[in-house]
């Protein structure tokens, strides 16, 4: 609901001010102040715990990952 209140509002703005406004919606990033529950801080927290990584899709999933 954040990210379309955020591109609502940004859209307004535009038409207010005659100023372009670009959207960009980042998925699956990583960093400082990324989220623990995200799968990289996961697959780390369980390989430095000597745990197994739960594969699905029988390895075949392909996944880009953005620093912030």
């Amino acid at each position: 609901a954040t990210k379309k209140a955020n591109e609502v509002m940004a859209h307004a703005y535009s038409h207010l001010y005659g100023i372009p406004t670009t959207g960009l919606r980042f998925f699956t990033v990583y960093g400082p102040w990324g989220r623990p529950d995200m799968a990289l801080f996961s697959f780390t927290r369980a390989i430095l715990a000597g745990e197994a990584i739960p594969v699905f899709n029988h390895g075949h999933h392909k996944r880009d990952f953005t620093y912030i």
